[in-house]
């Protein structure tokens, strides 16, 4: 200092100081897992975090959330760190926010996006399938009643 008066320094980049005539500046909060940066630190505010919308997930430190679209992920619920993966029998339903049971006829093993038509000569006659079962085949003579609808 030059004749007794003190030079004042702005704090770095990730530090911040919320009061006058300080002696250092605090370290500023980074966004831990299932959170996102709001609002970046500056010189005199701390960092402003906020938890990941449903439908999005985030491992912690970036300035957004990432979307939970890729093969089989959704998000059902806030501040999650990663992405979900449905389970055999469903899917992610179309905005990826849930799961839906895959429909009689088609079936899922798990992980993936749409549900599988089953084959000719398999079926699946219920919600939530996770395969398909083999139709029953009659002998000479024989043939199977389909019922009306």
């Amino acid at each position: 200092s030059i004749g007794g008066v003190l030079q004042c320094t702005d704090c770095e980049i990730g530090k911040y100081s919320t009061v006058t005539k300080a002696v250092g500046c605090t370290t500023a909060s980074t966004c831990g897992a299932g959170r996102y940066i709001k609002i970046p630190s500056t010189s005199t505010t701390d960092t402003e975090c906020e938890d990941c919308a449903v439908g999005r997930a985030s491992a912690g430190g970036l300035n957004t959330c990432g979307e939970c679209t890729g093969e089989g992920e959704y998000s059902d619920e806030t501040g999650l760190s990663a992405c979900k993966t449905a389970s055999a029998g469903s899917k992610p339903n179309a905005d990826h926010t849930g799961v839906a049971l895959c429909p009689a006829g088609r079936f899922s093993v798990g992980g993936a996006t749409l549900c599988a038509e089953c084959a000719v000569g398999k079926y699946s006659s219920s919600d939530g399938a996770v395969g398909c079962t083999a139709a029953s085949t009659c002998g000479a003579g024989r043939y199977t009643k389909t019922p009306s609808t």
